[in-house]
This record gives C-alpha cells, sequence and structure tokens, in this order.
C-alpha cells in the first residue's frame, strides 16, 4: 500500500494557503476540514476503547458489511471465476461513528480494461502504453511486456503463447486488483471531494472477500 509522504504535505498547504471561489473555495474549505483534523485528534486522542466501541456498534458493523459488499459487487471475472478487489482509504472517529472514506485505487480501472482485451494482444499492448500507470503495469508484471510483443509481432496462433499470457495476466490481476495504494495526487483529490469531520483514525484497508457457497462455520462456543 502506497501512501503520500512530504509531498502530500506540501500539497495540502498550497492548497489551503491558495483559497478560491465556487467549487475550488468549496475544496479549498475540505482541505482545511482536513488539517483541522490533527489537531482535534491531538488535544483528545482516540482510545483504543472507543475505537472498539465504534467498529462494534450496529453502526460500524453496518459499515464494514458494506464496504465489503461493494468489494463483491465490483468483482471481475477471470477464467469464470470472480476475482474481487482490496478497497481502502482514510477513517475519522465523530461523535462515536466510524467514517469511512473510500479512495478508488487508479490502477484497479486499468486491469478491468486488461482484461477485457486479453482476447487481443495488439490492442491491450496499445492500450497499456499510452498511460504512465498502463506502463508501469507492464514494467512491474514479469514477463507481459515481452510477450505482449512477440505475439504481436508474430500474430499467428500459438497456443504456447496464449497459455502462458493467460497465466501472467492472472499474475497481473493478483498484484494490482487484489491490491489497493494511494498516490498523493490520488490523496489530494479525494480530500477535496469529501467532508472531514472529528478526530483522525488513519488508513484503513480490507482484503478481498472469498464468494463461497459453503455456510458460515459454526462456532464451537456462543460468541
Amino acid at each position: 500500500m502506497r501512501r503520500g509522504g512530504t509531498e502530500m504535505l506540501r500539497a495540502l498547504l498550497g492548497v489551503a494557503l491558495l483559497g478560491g471561489v465556487g467549487a475550488e473555495a468549496g475544496a479549498t474549505d475540505r482541505v482545511q476540514q482536513y488539517l483541522g483534523l490533527a489537531r482535534a485528534t491531538l488535544e483528545r486522542p482516540i482510545t483504543p476503547a472507543e475505537l472498539e466501541a465504534a467498529v462494534l456498534s450496529p453502526a460500524g458493523i453496518e459499515d464494514i458489511v458494506a464496504l465489503f459488499q461493494r468489494s463483491l459487487a465490483s468483482s471481475l471475472i477471470l477464467e469464470g471465476s470472480p476475482v474481487t478487489p482490496e478497497l481502502g482509504g482514510e477513517a475519522t472517529l465523530d461523535r462515536g461513528r466510524l467514517r469511512f472514506v473510500e479512495y478508488p485505487d487508479p490502477m484497479h480501472s486499468i486491469v478491468r480494461r486488461m482484461v477485457e482485451l486479453k482476447d487481443d494482444p495488439k490492442a491491450l499492448l496499445d492500450f497499456l502504453s499510452q498511460s504512465p500507470r498502463g506502463r508501469q503495469l507492464l514494467k512491474t508484471t514479469g514477463g507481459l511486456h515481452a510477450l505482449l510483443f512477440q505475439i504481436t509481432r508474430h500474430p499467428e496462433p500459438d497456443d504456447t503463447r496464449r497459455r502462458a499470457l493467460d497465466r501472467v495476466l492472472a499474475s497481473a490481476v493478483s498484484i494490482h486488483f487484489k491490491t489497493w495504494s494511494v498516490d498523493p495526487e490520488q490523496q489530494l483529490a479525494m480530500i477535496r471531494q469529501n467532508d472531514w469531520q472529528g478526530r483522525y483514525v488513519g488508513f484503513w484497508h480490507i482484503h478481498p472477500p472469498r464468494l463461497t457457497s459453503l455456510p458460515w462455520p459454526r462456532p464451537a462456543h456462543p460468541c
């Protein structure tokens, strides 16, 4: 999971100092709200008991269940099996309730399109080559760039290369779809789109749930 550091702080301070009018002013207000979380949290740090109570409250359970439901609903189908994404973002605690602000991982939309284009290697290579994140995916998925290059240069049917491409794409999905990350630019964009109240909890992320036809196991003892 990648997060912003010094660059993020400079960007936040820059936006807060610039101000603006209309929509820009609204975004600046939200940055001020976000920066204000630090003072509220330092003045009254969140205790473990507060956090536990918020997580286990009816509202907390409902919100956490909704996160997993959104993850399942966002699954993509690869080789006939659903693959669920990891979700993440930042959280605050406001008047006893946890508030989860979700940050979409831009890489996930690229992975979705990649799977849609898997039967057209040339279109897939062109698509991934045209954006910085696509090129990052090509670079960080072992063998993908070289394999796509070979297939596009020799487009005649080849079952061996086709199976190899399927394996590499499955690896890419596992690396980039079943994980979550955020960079400073994405974080700042989401801060400016959301209202911030209460005290700061931190970053959160959920591990992808799995669909199963089996019932939940019955505990040996009452919970």
